[in-house]
């Protein structure tokens, strides 16, 4: 198998060549990256602001029904521990903080 060198050098002078014929024409060269940030910044503004707001997902309404043997049942549990809860007799108790 035969292997390919890169040649380094020939790259670089590519590179040193390409941005000379930039540094040359530097004005052209400004209204050409000007209109290329533009362009992506439009394209980022309608995929992110203005899709979203042209396309809003409708609200499906549904009716909330509620089972009424439960929910007698969870009242009625309500009730019984709310008693439970008054008829204990808290005023007896000790404050176990206070030493005396």
């Amino acid at each position: 198998m035969l292997k390919k060198k890169i040649d380094k050098q020939l790259i670089a002078n590519m590179f040193n060549s390409f941005f000379w014929f930039l540094a040359e024409r530097a004005f052209l060269s400004l209204i050409i990256l000007c209109l290329i940030i533009f362009f992506v910044a439009g394209m980022v503004f309608y995929f992110y602001a203005y899709l979203p707001t042209i396309s809003e997902p409708k609200a499906e309404i549904r009716t909330i029904s509620v089972n009424e043997t439960v929910y007698k049942q969870f009242i009625s549990n309500y009730s019984q521990r709310k008693e439970k809860l008054y008829t204990i007799g808290l005023e007896d108790s000790k404050d176990l903080f206070y030493r005396d």
